[in-house]
């Protein structure tokens, strides 16, 4: 459960649950093991863990072809300070998230589900 908790929320030093930012925080990694399929801050070692995650290291696999822009994006939703934190308008906002949709868009209208049914 730690591999997808913020920082804050770990840190006993931190103060409480802040929302918005804990969020984003979650969804980076979300996003980062749906593009990779692995977990950002992986450690069997808790301590370790959380470590990584204050200094914020983040790899990416090298066997994987990701983009520039998909790397900022979660290092910057990863960010250990909340306040350095992208922030949801930024996020929609990020080049990458709006190309992949536009180019989703452009996919659908080229190839639309076939409704061929095999049974007639």
């Amino acid at each position: 459960m730690q591999k997808f908790v913020a920082v804050k929320l770990v840190d006993k030093r931190s103060r409480p649950y802040r929302g918005f930012a804990v969020d984003i925080w979650s969804a980076g990694v979300v996003l980062y093991v749906m593009v990779t399929g692995l977990m950002p801050y992986d450690d069997r070692y808790p301590k370790k863990m959380l470590l990584k995650q204050l200094q914020h290291r983040i790899t990416f696999p090298s066997k994987r072809t990701l983009s520039d822009e998909v790397k900022r994006l979660i290092f910057e939703m990863l960010h250990p300070v909340p306040s350095k934190r992208k922030q949801y308008p930024d996020i929609i906002k990020c080049s990458w998230l709006v190309n992949t949709a536009y180019r989703m868009r452009i996919e659908e209208r080229l190839s639309p589900p076939s409704t061929d049914s095999s049974d007639d």
